[in-house]
């Protein structure tokens, strides 16, 4: 396996395991909500420090209006939404009640397939379409949170970092304004 598919894939399953089971209960009473993360998974092991995986931005909207909000941007700068996973809807039918958390899987075909072109990109497909969540926590507020593509694309190395940073600035200063 090449050294740069490796690297990624490190990243993948890295980022994957730090965002596995972000789910807050809320059918339970009011003091379950403040426990720790460890607390809720029975573990002792400490939180992570994601940020240099993913970027979490609080939404001054409500969960509907930013999941109408971002989903408008998204369309208006070119981008595709391939799917949108309604989390709280999928775990209700299994007696989870959570909640609201909705994933767009997103796609710029202009960005990806310029990537998918060169052989020795082409396992980057593996983080395609991009997700990006959208969620409600115990405060009552929304936020954004989608992966931190500059870290990675750092980690990764080569021509890849240039092209990662010109999508991050287009989505922080053409999409992702409505939340100030």
């Amino acid at each position: 396996m090449n050294n740069q598919l490796s690297k990624m894939l490190l990243v993948v399953v890295l980022f994957l395991s730090l965002t596995n089971c972000n789910a807050t209960n809320k059918s339970t009473n009011e003091s379950s909500s403040k426990k720790s993360a460890g607390e809720i998974l029975n573990t002792t092991e400490t939180a992570a420090d994601i940020s240099k995986f993913a970027i979490e931005r609080e939404s001054r909207l409500n969960f509907t209006e930013t999941v109408d909000s971002l989903s408008l941007a998204l369309k208006t700068n070119g981008w595709k939404i391939s799917a949108i996973h309604d989390i709280e809807n999928d775990l209700k039918k299994s007696g989870q009640d959570i909640l609201p958390v909705k994933v767009l899987e997103i796609c710029n075909p202009k960005h990806s397939g310029k990537m998918l072109l060169v052989d020795d990109m082409r396992y980057l497909s593996i983080i395609m379409p991009c997700r990006v969540s959208i969620y409600e926590k115990s405060n009552g507020k929304t936020y954004i949170t989608l992966m931190n593509s500059i870290e990675m694309a750092k980690m990764i190395g080569g021509p890849i970092v240039d092209q990662i940073k010109a999508i991050q600035e287009e989505i922080n200063n053409k999409i992702l304004p409505f939340l100030k």
